[in-house]
Formats: structure tokens, sequence, C-alpha cells
């Protein structure tokens, strides 16, 4: 029972939501106190409850009314729908379709960023045509259009699945390179070696001449 009373008083006093700030920020500093605390997932939806003040409070009462054992990941998942975002989402869809790759991105990372924008952009659509659009412009936009056009070609059933489909291709296409390049090694080496004789030979002429 201690360690429950401790457990409910340890939320610090600044880590407040309202629903009208930054749910981003608000979420980010909550999961890595959380983390720190070694919170379970009822925890965080227990200790989240604390948390909310105003709009967010009621839309979370509203959740926990219909659903008393509604799963942290689930509520979260709410949260972000209804306030996540502040901007129109006829801007989130704009920067949807013109999003790429940058030079020094990574697959992951390029990842989070379309899964972000696509929450955005199709929030009040369903998961599955979200998910779709998202598969589809991870793999028209990747910096790599070949390795894009590789994976979208296999229908990937989400973007983790693209990921995995982009560094298959790329292992593959490494190890059909590799005998290539000790190939082209091997004749490097090979025309060095005669380059060499032939230098040779000719400093003998010269010398004996």
């Amino acid at each position: 029972m201690k360690q429950d009373k401790k457990f409910f008083f340890s939320v610090p006093k600044n880590l407040k939501y309202t629903g009208k700030g930054n749910w981003k920020a608000f979420y980010t500093k909550f999961t890595g106190y959380a983390e720190a605390a070694g919170w379970t997932d009822k925890q965080k939806r227990e200790q989240l409850c604390w948390c909310l003040e105003d709009k967010a409070s009621d839309f979370y009462t509203v959740l926990l009314e219909s659903n008393k054992d509604i799963a942290f990941s689930t509520v979260v998942t709410k949260m972000v729908k209804r306030f996540g975002f502040q901007e129109p989402q006829e801007t989130s869809q704009i920067q949807f379709q013109t999003i790429t790759q940058k030079t020094e991105e990574s697959l992951a990372d390029w990842a989070d960023r379309v899964l972000s924008l696509a929450t955005q952009s199709f929030k009040d659509l369903s998961e599955e045509y979200m998910t779709k659009q998202a598969v589809m412009k991870f793999c028209q936009g990747c910096n790599d259009p070949e390795a894009g056009q590789h994976a979208c070609g296999f229908k990937p059933v989400s973007v983790e699945n693209a990921i995995d489909i982009i560094k298959s291709g790329i292992s593959i296409q490494e190890r059909l390179c590799k005998p290539t390049l000790l190939k082209e090694k091997h004749m490097k080496s090979n025309r060095r070696q005669l380059q060499h004789q032939q230098h040779k030979l000719v400093t003998h002429h010269q010398c004996t001449g």
C-alpha cells in the first residue's frame, strides 16, 4: 500500500496538459519520466489521469467511461487524434504530398517523418487508408528511387515491412556487386603488374642499348 501511495503522488507538478498546448512536447516529457520511474502500461494510464486538466481531462474521462480497461496505447492514439495536431489538416496533406527523404536521413527517421505526417493528414480516415498512403509515400519518396520502386512492387503491408524489403534488397545488391568489385580489383592489380614489368623491360633496353 505504501508503494502505491508513493506511485500516485510522484508526478511532477509542472507535468500538466490542458488540451490547448503542445501535446507532443507533453507526451515526450511524460513518457521520459514514466520510463525513468519504471511504470507499467497500466500505471502510465493511471498516472496520465493526474496530469490532465480542462478539456484533456474531460476527454480522458469519456474514454474511461466507455471502456474502463482501455489500454494505455489506445488512450494515447485517441488523445493524439483529438489534441495532437493544431495546424489545419489541409496544410498537413500538402506537406505530405511533397515530402521526400533527406540526403543524410536514415530509413528509420524517414519512416517516422512519413508516419507522423500521415497521421496528421488522414486522422479522420481509417487506419488502413492511412497506412496505405504512408507506405506509398515512404517508397516513392526514398532518396534511392530504384530501392523504393523495388519495395513498392512487393506491396508491403506496413512502413516497417517496406523498410525490411529495402534493406534486404540492398543486402542482395551488395552481395551481387561484391564479386564484380573483386574482379575489377584483381584486373587492376594485374594491369599494375604488367605496367611494372613493361617499365622494367624498357629500362633494361635503355641501359643495354
